[in-house]
């Protein structure tokens, strides 16, 4: 049995600029509602053994898409999972959603929560989370963006935020359609 020092996330990480401006409003929000701040990625798969995380990476490195995929943000959304409290729903490019569901596969689950950025763990609503939510929602949603990389993570959902660790990145290759 595998212990949540044994398993591991592959991410979907922004490209920097938009990394950048999302890690900003995520350490305010972190600061307000008293919460873990961290590293803005997309979830692709998660609490996977080493060798299947792997493999999901090799996948993902070889995905066939072209620049025309991109990401694309939804208004923000209040979850009741500690790890979707305030997020923003994204809308995944269709390989890259294929991987997705692949992943969860692998874990014999269906994901029970949409692909998404998370911008505040634990977060409960409150007066002072109001206003930053509303920039978020202004600077983000409708906002497409080119797919960033993806990041093979030490991480689960019960090892603490603060041992989450990328162990390495690959950049997301982009063919253009002839």
């Amino acid at each position: 049995m595998n212990t949540s020092a044994d398993l591991f996330s592959l991410w979907l990480l922004l490209p920097h600029d938009v990394s950048k401006r999302l890690r900003q409003h995520i350490n305010r929000l972190s600061e307000l509602a008293d919460s873990p701040s961290f590293e803005p990625h997309i979830t692709i798969a998660s609490d996977l053994t080493w060798e299947d995380c792997l493999e999901i990476e090799h996948k993902a490195s070889i995905l066939n898409c072209t620049q025309e995929d991109t990401l694309r943000f939804d208004r923000i959304a209040w979850g009741q999972r500690y790890f979707q409290s305030i997020y923003l729903p994204v809308r995944l490019p269709a390989p890259i959603a294929a991987l997705r569901e692949e992943a969860f596969a692998k874990r014999d689950l269906q994901p029970d929560f949409p692909p998404h950025i998370s911008v505040a763990y634990g977060a409960k609503k409150s007066p002072e989370l109001g206003a930053p939510i509303a920039e978020i929602e202004d600077e983000f949603s409708g906002l497409q963006t080119a797919i960033g990389s993806f990041a093979l993570v030490a991480s689960s959902e019960n090892r603490p935020i603060s041992q989450w660790k990328i162990l390495r990145t690959t950049s997301a290759r982009i063919h253009n359609p002839d």
